[in-house]
Order: structure tokens, then C-alpha cells, then sequence
């Protein structure tokens, strides 16, 4: 019984960690891609920015 009590709880915190690291990963990379926004202003494509920002995103979740 207890073994069963211990899995289901350290199933339970992966999710929840998972899920955490997963929202501050987001928000931090939402206020990282706002910094490229200047591509977009200097006159190149939404393609490049939406490009330079999927590249951030590793970078984010590795640290």
C-alpha cells in the first residue's frame, strides 16, 4: 500500500513540475522575444521574429 501512496505522489509532483517549468518557461519567453521586436520595426519579415524567438526558447529551458 504505501508503495503505491509514494508512486502516485511522485507522479503527482512530476506533473506539477513539468506544468511550472513549462508556464515560466512561457513567461519568460515571452518577455525575452519582446527584445525582437526591433526586427520587425527595422523592416524584416514577422517570419525572421517568430524564427529568432523558437530559438530562444531552448536556451530559456536549459537555465
Amino acid at each position: 500500500m504505501k508503495k503505491i501512496i509514494f508512486k502516485k505522489l511522485l507522479f503527482d509532483w512530476m506533473i506539477f513540475f513539468s506544468i511550472a517549468l513549462f508556464i515560466s518557461g512561457i513567461i519568460v519567453w515571452i518577455t525575452q522575444t519582446i527584445n525582437y521586436l526591433d526586427l520587425v520595426v527595422d523592416g524584416h519579415d514577422y517570419l525572421i521574429y517568430i524564427y529568432y524567438s523558437l530559438l530562444n526558447f531552448p536556451k530559456i529551458l536549459s537555465k
